[in-house]
């Protein structure tokens, strides 16, 4: 039975905002039902909210000497390369500053490969699917002021939507060049309908059913991991 460690945000905690706009972790990816349907064991190590810089910090507390993995699987991005909105509330930002740097992202993930190695025959790079732009943009000012006419500048999701863009890139190039096998699950919300339907109210978390899209991308991984063993 193959042994797979997840280190990874809340994307993949299945988190969702309730009517009340409070947070909770869910089941809703299955992980137990891909466990048992492909026969492997999960670890899942994510938690909300981290950015790659406290997922290495993370990932160093909890792998010991004895941790091993067959397969450990990376997916942070979203944190990152969202805006630090918290700054822009006292106004003076006419463009997107980030809450980490292109460049510290790319330095964390390196740290992340170098450390996971020592605890894995195998690393993965999990990317997530982009998120709805502009259904967060709008979900950014609503009841929040002071956000909202701190963020005029952003007058669609499409400089969000690039921004993501780039961090992405820079990731899958990151990981072409280490010889990284990447899981792209936002192959399975290519050409969708209505877009902003597979999203929670906020935008960014999926509602149940994208994470039944990522659900199936973990379903596919797992079903040509068998086919290749």
């Amino acid at each position: 039975m193959k042994n797979y460690y997840l280190f990874g945000d809340s994307l993949m905690k299945g988190v969702m905002p309730d009517e009340n706009k409070m947070y909770h972790s869910s089941d809703s990816i299955h992980f137990e039902l891909l466990e048992s349907e492909f026969g492997f064991s999960l670890k899942n190590y994510s938690m909300p909210t981290f950015t790659s810089d406290r997922v290495l910090d993370w990932m160093k507390m909890n792998l010991k000497k004895d941790s091993h993995a067959d397969v450990l699987m990376i997916e942070c991005i979203g944190n990152d390369c969202d805006g630090d909105w918290n700054r822009y509330r006292n106004g003076g930002f006419k463009e997107l500053k980030n809450r980490t740097s292109l460049e510290a992202f790319l330095e964390n993930y390196q740290s992340m490969v170098d450390y996971a190695s020592n605890y894995a025959d195998k690393l993965v790079i999990v990317l997530p699917p982009p998120v709805a732009f502009d259904k967060y943009i709008k979900y950014l000012g609503d009841e929040d002021d002071q956000l909202r006419n701190a963020l005029a500048f952003l007058t669609s999701g499409n400089e969000l939507k690039d921004n993501f863009g780039r961090y992405k890139d820079a990731l899958v190039e990151f990981a072409v060049a280490h010889n990284i096998e990447i899981l792209d699950l936002g192959d399975m919300f290519q050409n969708l309908d209505f877009y902003d339907d597979y999203f929670s109210p906020d935008g960014i978390h999926p509602n149940e059913r994208g994470y039944g899209l990522i659900h199936e991308g973990f379903a596919r991984y797992f079903r040509g991991e068998l086919r290749d063993a």
